[in-house]
């Protein structure tokens, strides 16, 4: 008798869901809407950030092969593995904000912000079909509770502080780009698995599925798991492969197996161009450097560090610091045990709790190719690895309030229980939220980023580095000085901090000591570009021309297309009176740069002494489409003018400039 009793609920209730102006079917696009708003409005304080001194000077800042979409910029954006990665699809995105923000760090901001906000909505109808998947809907009720689980599941998500990095980093945005081409892959792969296969719905929705997952791949290669994953859920909530092991060999589950093949294909493309991408940049630690011992002992720390972090998201850093941890480090046992013990515990619970196993192994699948597996960089792990790894535990919270849903349902659950329930979520969500707002005001400038990491863990000398480098960005040499000290303290083998240390010296007028440190860098680190450059400029100070212009030639031999080392060397040329090598250096500049201004103006003042006046002038007039308020330029161009014989024009320039003078603040 129940169940005919629960046909006609459904027959009753069914109508009312697909009614358009019911509840049921409003959910349908307020849910969607208001999961999108609140995933974006945890993090807007993000709009208001500068860029950071952590990669973004290389990666965008003094980067121009990205700005634009040109068939040149294209042409590199497919090509580079620029700082070890193959990410086209997200230096796409970088030159469509340079088209539109050129180098107003609001906008490039606003576009990691919207990019999330699409990653949400892509995981509500991820969510919802995964839930509906393990609990199908019954009555219009059920659709209902199911709308707000997967809403649930998306917020947990979407407004977790450890989502702030991704979208708050603009180097970081490879993994907002990626994202949403992820979710959407395994949501086609779901629709492709519920039609019959091998029919044309089926090959219409996995063709999607697998331009998706390529799309994904060339926004970053974070998800080159994902076939696995999807094996995972041909398990659970799918069991297309049947209830025991035995199944998993049949005739039917090798079918299952082949449709994956074009999703390993890719993966290991991506993979393949990962591995060529930090070869090339020796990025990757060789297993001399970072033997099999420490990347176990750090992935099992790691996929323990993110799900602590996951449950209890405080004291998040930029940069954890790569330690070695020995076997006998309390930190590996008590990681060990726990990942042994949650093992072994959801495989014996496996039948009343699938969904448990199948979200624990879908995790460590997504994360094990960044716990330490493949080491590079400075970081034992780092909270934007956690981006699509902790998914799994959103739709697990999701299940969890549709599960009280249905107990309420059914009368097991009393309505205090019930409502202390939602208000516990709502406040889960809250909670969250705010920390997320805390953690993106922590991004807003290079100053405060590394101060709040050395509160996390003054021991980094990688913190204490890069916080002299943004004071002395600021002008305060002494303060810089302090910290790059610090620094060497703590690692005396830091080329970049003495090469900071150098650059604060310099500026500070004491050249002497500036050239010792640069030298004790370069003895360190021979190919550092910095270094050499900094070197060079010194030495240029001192009047030692022959030295700076070797240290100039040796930091062209390491970036042949640094700008500022062919103007400088450049300038070099022309102070020693070799008119022709200087102007071939400032246009070698130019070719690296279009858009620098300096190097135009110093190739006109070049140009001028070499009488060929018309050149120079249009040179000089470029520079001040690029730097309208620079009085030099005004004045040099006047003469340049004057000596043609153009009095009237030459006057303007003249009045420009020595308007311009007045303008300036006067010392005090």
């Amino acid at each position: 008798m129940k169940p005919a009793r629960r046909s006609r609920e459904k027959s009753a209730i069914a109508p009312q869901a697909d009614a358009g102006g019911g509840p049921t079917a409003r959910l349908a696009w307020v849910m969607p809407a208001v999961v999108v708003v609140l995933s974006c409005a945890a993090f807007l304080p993000v709009v208001k950030n500068d860029f950071v001194n952590w990669d973004d000077p290389v990666n965008v800042l003094d980067n121009r092969a990205y700005r634009g979409l040109s068939w040149t910029h294209l042409h590199w954006m497919f090509t580079t593995f620029h700082n070890s990665l193959y990410r086209p699809l997200t230096w796409i995105t970088l030159g469509i904000d340079y088209s539109f923000w050129r180098m107003n760090p609001a906008g490039y901001h606003l576009t990691s912000l919207l990019l999330h906000g699409a990653g949400a909505l892509a995981f509500y109808f991820l969510s919802a079909r995964l839930l509906a998947l393990a609990v199908p809907p019954a009555t219009a009720a059920d659709a209902r509770d199911w709308k707000i689980a997967a809403a649930f599941s998306t917020l947990i998500f979407a407004v977790h502080p450890l989502r702030v990095e991704p979208i708050a980093w603009v180097s970081g945005r490879e993994n907002v780009v990626a994202a949403p081409f992820f979710i959407l892959t395994a949501t086609l792969y779901l629709r492709a698995v519920a039609a019959p296969m091998g029919s044309a719905s089926y090959w219409k929705w996995l063709a999607a599925a697998w331009i998706s997952y390529a799309l994904s791949l060339l926004g970053k290669g974070a998800g080159v798991t994902l076939p696995i994953v999807l094996l995972a859920l041909d398990l659970y909530p799918l069991r297309r492969l049947g209830g025991d092991s035995a199944s998993w060999f049949r005739a039917r589950a090798l079918r299952i197996y082949l449709e994956k093949a074009p999703f390993f294909t890719l993966a290991l493309i991506a993979g393949l161009l990962a591995i060529y991408g930090k070869q090339q940049s020796k990025l990757m630690y060789g297993l001399a450097e970072y033997g099999v011992a420490e990347r176990t002992v750090q992935t099992v720390y790691g996929l323990m560090f993110y799900l602590w972090k996951t449950l209890l998201p405080m004291d998040l850093s930029n940069l954890y610091e790569i330690e070695t941890l020995s076997p006998q480090d309390w930190r590996f046992l008590v990681s060990a045990v726990l990942l042994i013990g949650i093992s072994l515990s959801l495989w014996i619970f496996r039948r009343r709790a699938p969904w448990a196993l199948a979200a624990w192994i879908s995790y460590i699948v997504i994360l094990l190719p960044y716990a330490g597996v493949a080491q590079n960089g400075p970081q034992i792990a780092a909270d934007r690895y956690s981006y699509l790894a902790c998914l799994p535990w959103a739709v697990a919270a999701g299940g969890a309030v549709l599960y009280c849903s249905r107990r309420r349902q059914s009368g097991t659950m009393k309505l205090f229980a019930f409502r202390f329930g939602q208000a516990g979520a709502a406040a889960v969500v809250l909670v969250l939220g705010v920390l997320s707002w805390r953690q993106t005001l922590n991004w807003r400038d290079s100053e405060t980023l590394w101060r709040h990491a050395l509160a996390i863990n003054d021991r980094s000398f990688f913190a204490h580095h890069f916080l002299g480098a943004a004071l002395l960005a600021k002008g305060d040499a002494p303060a810089a000085i302090g910290y790059f000290q610090s620094s060497l303290k703590l690692n005396p083998r830091y080329a970049s901090a003495r090469t900071g240390l150098a650059n604060a010296l310099a500026e500070r007028g004491e050249l002497d000591a500036a050239v010792e440190q640069y030298r004790a860098a370069l003895e360190i680190d021979d190919d550092s570009l910095s270094a050499h450059y900094g070197l060079a400029r010194v030495l240029a100070k001192r009047g030692s021309s022959e030295e700076a212009r070797r240290e100039y030639l040796r930091a062209l031999a390491i970036a042949p297309q640094d700008p500022d080392s062919n103007n400088n060397l450049g300038l070099l040329y022309a102070a020693m009176g070799r008119e022709n090598e200087a102007i071939e250096f400032f246009a070698a500049a130019l070719r690296a740069d279009p858009d620098y201004a300096r190097a135009y103006f110093n190739l006109g003042r070049a140009l001028v002494r070499d009488g060929r006046l018309d050149e120079a002038i249009a040179n000089f007039e470029r520079a001040l489409q690029l730097e309208p308020g620079i009085a030099e330029i005004h004045e040099n161009l006047a003469r340049a003018l004057a000596l043609q014989g153009k009095k009237a024009q030459a006057a303007e320039h003249f009045e420009a400039a020595i308007r311009i003078i007045k303008s300036r603040p006067v010392a005090r």
